[in-house]
């Protein structure tokens, strides 16, 4: 056996570390590869390196195109005001999910704020202003069309009508040098009053001029004429669909969005929702300013879902949407939303008491009423604001039935 000499290796390994040390002349410059890993280490690298590989593969492969940014207030190609967000096309040939964006109701609140208005009923006369009525709340659902409730838009040929009548009685006492019509009364009795008050009917219409307005939440001075009025056929009552729609003349850029039928159809009581609207009856100073109106919020839940006998039904014929939503005069047709800011119902009735002075007071088990916005596809056909003012109950039957009330 050949005897192992460790000088003569040595000599050999110096030799050979020598020789790889030198310069190679006139060769091009390679790479230096790491020196390779031991064996028990190989498999590692390669795990770690094919990771890295997928990962920057899925990166480049997946991620949209010009690096689209999803903004939380600036809703891409779809309609204004929603909280829908799609990102902007990348060219390549990707389905990517719509991406709905939940908002506080706090959020929605000021979102949405100067989607909705104050309906005011103005009174001239001998073509000077004499009187702004407030009559409900309205809010937007397209860039000309508000909806409210359908005993709103009834409120004003009923509110000019109770105008012409005022105004007869006073142009009949200014006549007769008495204060007031029970003093007519009085003069003449019942029948020849009747007789001589109504006279004064068309000079009551010919000097009095009446218009309707949406004044715009938290936009001073700034309003919304309407034109015509379509209101639902069935409606006959609070227990009805109870919705109106009016058409504006200037095109508004704020409004809400309905919610669909699928959602409608799946509203369980417990839903959170909230309203943004005019409540005035029996508060301080009617609780709203007509030169600067600002809504007042209010939010809590659903409380049944039922048809308008309130028997259990058929998702399709649920609309009547009870809540606990506090409810009084001027707060009726109130856009009530849900935590996606769409619309699902109109707030149109309050559980009332009757106090001693004879003043409607909200019943404190908070149980109100409201009608499902899909209601809202049946309304009748279009009728013209200064039509629609001379409908309903004549100026006449006002005043006979108040000659015959007094004593």
């Amino acid at each position: 056996m050949k005897e192992y000499n460790w000088r003569e290796e040595r000599k050999k390994y110096q030799a050979d570390f020598q020789k790889q040390d030198e310069p190679v002349p006139q060769q091009p410059s390679a790479p230096v590869s790491a020196p390779e890993p031991k064996t028990g280490n190989k498999t590692v690298l390669y795990i770690i390196a094919a990771v890295v590989l997928i990962v920057i593969s899925a990166f480049i492969f997946l991620r949209p195109a010009g690096n689209a940014e999803i903004k939380k207030n600036t809703p891409v190609g779809i309609q204004p005001d929603s909280d829908i967000v799609q990102p902007q096309s990348s060219g390549i040939n990707i389905t990517v999910p719509t991406i709905s964006v939940k908002k506080s109701f706090e959020e929605i609140a000021e979102e949405k704020k100067h989607a909705v208005g104050l309906v005011v009923v103005y009174v001239e006369i001998d073509n000077k202003l004499a009187d702004k009525i407030r009559i409900g709340t309205a809010w937007a659902f397209s860039p000309t069309q508000f909806a409210t409730n359908g005993h709103v838009v009834n409120g004003f040929f009923e509110k000019r009508n109770n105008i012409i009548a005022e105004l007869a009685v006073t142009l009949a006492a200014n006549e007769l040098k008495v204060k007031n019509l029970a003093e007519i009364v009085k003069k003449f009795g019942h029948a020849k009053a009747i007789e001589f008050v109504t006279g004064y009917i068309p000079t009551a219409i010919e000097r009095s001029n009446f218009s309707a307005r949406i004044l715009i939440n938290q936009q001073a001075m700034k309003s919304c004429t309407i034109t015509g009025v379509q209101i639902h056929p069935d409606y006959n009552g609070t227990m009805s669909p109870d919705v109106a729609v009016v058409t504006v003349r200037e095109p508004h850029k704020h409004f809400f969005r309905l919610a669909s039928k699928e959602k409608l159809y799946k509203l369980k009581p417990g839903r959170p929702i909230a309203l943004l609207g005019f409540p005035s009856e029996n508060l301080i100073k009617n609780n709203v300013n007509l030169d600067s109106p600002v809504a007042t919020f209010q939010s809590a839940s659903v409380i049944s879902l039922t048809d308008f006998d309130l028997k259990q039904t058929v998702p399709e014929n649920r609309h009547w949407l009870r809540h606990s939503l506090p409810a009084t005069g001027g707060a009726s047709g109130s856009a009530i939303f849900d935590q996606d800011g769409e619309v699902i119902a109109l707030l149109n009735s309050g559980n009332m008491l009757m106090n001693a002075r004879g003043q409607r007071v909200p019943n404190a088990v908070m149980v109100n009423g409201g009608v499902r916005v899909d209601l809202l596809e049946g309304v009748g056909n279009k009728v013209p604001i200064d039509s629609w003012f001379n409908r309903g109950t004549a100026p006449g039957t006002i005043i006979e039935n108040a000659i015959k009330s007094i004593k």
